[in-house]
């Protein structure tokens, strides 16, 4: 799968982060009620910084087979 290649190379790291940093700060500015947009933010997020790709595991693929 070329969409899991991509999120487990550097680039797609790097797009985790950023999506995730965009979540969490899109989440804080209106207020209390999109906090969950925050939480949820931090998902990609820390996948990113840990080099995880959540969705490898969902499909059965590992990195092994790029």
């Amino acid at each position: 799968m070329k969409f899991i290649t991509f999120m487990n190379s550097t680039t797609g790291r790097s797009s985790r982060i950023i999506a995730g940093l965009i979540l969490i700060f899109a989440g804080l500015i209106p207020g209390k009620a999109w906090i969950v947009i925050s939480i949820v933010g931090l998902v990609p997020f820390v996948a990113g910084i840990a080099n995880k790709c959540i969705l490898t595991p969902l499909t059965h693929n590992t990195p092994s087979n790029r």
